[in-house]
């Protein structure tokens, strides 16, 4: 009688401490994906924002895990949500690209301290931001609002971004699917933000909102904490060759100028692009790129060359921030190649 119950007993025990050490090392490897923004000062994960708010801010870095070893080049492999929480609600900037990207985001949050778990069990809101209108951006959000299903949730974004999703993420997400294949796309669908405006958020939020680029073509919100601690540029700069997407040389010009004036402003602070931290410097640099390429460009079309002449005219000049690989060529290309239409367009306005 007392063999069988030892052995059981035995069993339970082992079965018990096994799945405390599995716990343990998946909690080990989930804080390991959590990098906490600080500042040469001091840590800004626990800074006090200039309306008394506190914040703790963190970059999730385990994007890739999501995803098939084949697929970990992919710009869905790279992107880094961030994560601030207040004493009342949980904020997530850009969560991701896929269902089971906004899946692994949510469960790895029971990790962070302060608990979001525990805010969102107290009733407190969870507010999830898509940036800007692209796949690989914001189609997790359907993953984590599933997770947390039956929290109280807001997913917003600025006015135009909701509606260039409203036009593209059915488009973006097929193009997606077709990227990553069943295997990694599995389950991801289309959300869209909620009417309500971002900005109409503000006295709330831990950071400040800002809104870039032409809205009715291209729109990029980037923010900073209301202390300057951080300042989380999305796309729109990075340790990456510059991406113009849509956007026009002249508005990535005046936003530029606004990040040389935070830094002039807080030398310390953290700058973060949706792929991690990206040094400072690189605003400089991202400046001169397009202030060369733009004036080449703008040089070659008043002398009358055409936009193909152009191009091939450009490709065989050196200036900043050349490309180093396959992938930075093509994107410095098409760059090129939306310079010479934006210098097409103002000679012959």
């Amino acid at each position: 009688m007392c063999r069988p119950l030892f052995r059981a007993g035995f069993r339970a025990a082992c079965t018990a401490m096994w799945m405390v050490l599995v716990g343990f090392a998946v909690n080990a490897h989930a804080k390991t994906c959590w990098q906490s923004v600080s500042t040469s000062a001091g840590p800004a994960s626990e800074a006090r924002t200039a309306e008394g708010r506190d914040a703790s801010t963190y970059l999730w870095l385990c994007a890739a895990d999501s995803l098939s070893p084949k697929h970990r080049e992919h710009l869905a492999a790279h992107i880094k949500p961030l994560v601030s929480i207040t004493r009342d609600a949980v904020w997530i900037i850009d969560p991701g690209a896929t269902f089971q990207q906004g899946i692994k985001l949510a469960n790895a949050l029971r990790t962070l301290e302060p608990s979001p778990q525990a805010r969102l069990q107290a009733g407190h809101r969870l507010h999830i931001i898509n940036s800007r209108a692209l796949a690989e951006h914001v189609m997790a959000s359907d993953g984590v609002m599933r997770r947390f299903n039956g929290k109280a949730m807001q997913l917003a974004a600025l006015p135009e971004t909701r509606k260039l999703m409203q036009r593209r993420c059915k488009t973006c997400l097929q193009r997606l699917q077709r990227e990553l294949e069943q295997t990694d796309a599995r389950g991801t669908v289309i959300r869209i933000p909620d009417s309500v405006e971002l900005t109409s958020s503000q006295q709330s939020m831990p950071f400040v909102a800002h809104a870039a680029n032409n809205a009715a073509i291209e729109q990029d919100a980037w923010f900073h904490a209301h202390d300057l601690a951080w300042i989380w540029t999305g796309m729109l700069l990075s340790d990456d060759m510059p991406d113009l997407q849509q956007g026009q040389v002249k508005q990535r010009l005046a936003v530029l100028d606004q990040f040389s004036a935070l830094h002039a402003a807080k030398a310390d602070a953290v700058w973060i692009s949706s792929m991690g931290p990206v040094h400072a410097g690189r605003i400089e640099l991202e400046r001169q790129y397009f202030l060369f390429w733009m004036e080449q460009a703008d040089k070659a079309i008043e002398n009358g060359m055409g936009p193909v002449e152009t191009l091939h005219h450009l490709r065989t000049l050196d200036g900043p921030l050349r490309a180093s690989n396959a992938a930075m060529k093509l994107r410095h290309d098409l760059n090129l190649q939306r310079m010479i239409r934006q210098a097409e367009d103002a000679l012959f306005r």
